[in-house]
């Protein structure tokens, strides 16, 4: 699969083997994040050409097939899968609001992952004023225009 990670032959393949995948490139550090994360949860319209990665601002590792960002996830940030991890759905949301996300896709994300009942308005609003001020602000945008 790539230099040093092998794939038994008669293995089964699984709509998740890329995350594991990345999980094993970055040794198990950091979570998927970001766009990636939200199609994980099947959340929103992202689909994004690359994963996206969030790792600690120490990592060093460098591939041009995965977009990293660089810093911290508490540990209620982040969800254990079998073989990744991968950021929680509140935490997904504020991560793409604070990186520019469009407001309208933002808006139909937010509305998905409540309906769904991953979250309430309440615990994003919350989380994202404690994480990152810029994504508080483009989430009450993307919340205004859905009128809520």
């Amino acid at each position: 699969m790539d230099r040093g990670l092998y794939r038994l032959f008669e293995w089964p393949s699984g709509p998740e083997d890329e995350m594991v995948r990345w999980s094993l490139w970055a040794k198990g550090q950091g979570a998927i994040s970001h766009e990636s994360a939200l199609d994980t949860h099947s959340i929103g319209e992202f689909s994004p050409s690359r994963v996206h990665r969030t790792v600690p601002a120490r990592f060093s590792k460098v591939n041009s097939a995965i977009v990293l960002h660089r810093g911290e996830l508490e540990d209620t940030d982040v969800q254990r899968r079998e073989g990744y991890s991968v950021t929680t759905p509140v935490r997904s949301l504020i991560d793409v609001a604070a990186v520019g996300a469009d407001l309208d896709q933002l808006g139909r994300a937010i509305a998905e992952a409540r309906d769904a009942g991953l979250m309430t308005v309440r615990q994003l609003r919350e989380q994202a004023e404690a994480v990152d001020v810029t994504a508080a602000l483009r989430i009450e945008q993307a919340l205004g225009r859905l009128g809520l």
